[in-house]
């Protein structure tokens, strides 16, 4: 699946530099908005207890949830998936 394909409240896996781990993890998130012009997906997601949006780069952003998709494990979070690419 492309990124350009992406729906509004879809469900995707990225990665985010996180400041408390000192690395790259993995986070889910709601999908805002896709701009391929700028190759860019508007992510809602949970930080703590608060939510951020931030623009996400096509190459962090991994797969997307799909119940018709392969089972895939990133980092803690598991479930049935379609990469993105």
């Amino acid at each position: 699946m492309k990124h350009e394909d992406l729906k509004e409240d879809d469900i995707v896996m990225f990665k985010r530099y996180d400041n408390i781990l000192d690395r790259e993890d993995y986070q889910d998130g709601n999908v805002i908005a896709v701009y391929p012009e700028c190759k860019e997906v508007d992510i809602c997601w949970l930080e703590g207890y608060q939510s951020r949006c931030d623009s996400i780069k096509y190459d962090k952003v991994i797969a997307k949830y799909d119940k018709d998709g392969e089972c895939m494990t990133f980092g803690a979070y598991s479930g049935n998936s379609i990469l993105l690419g």
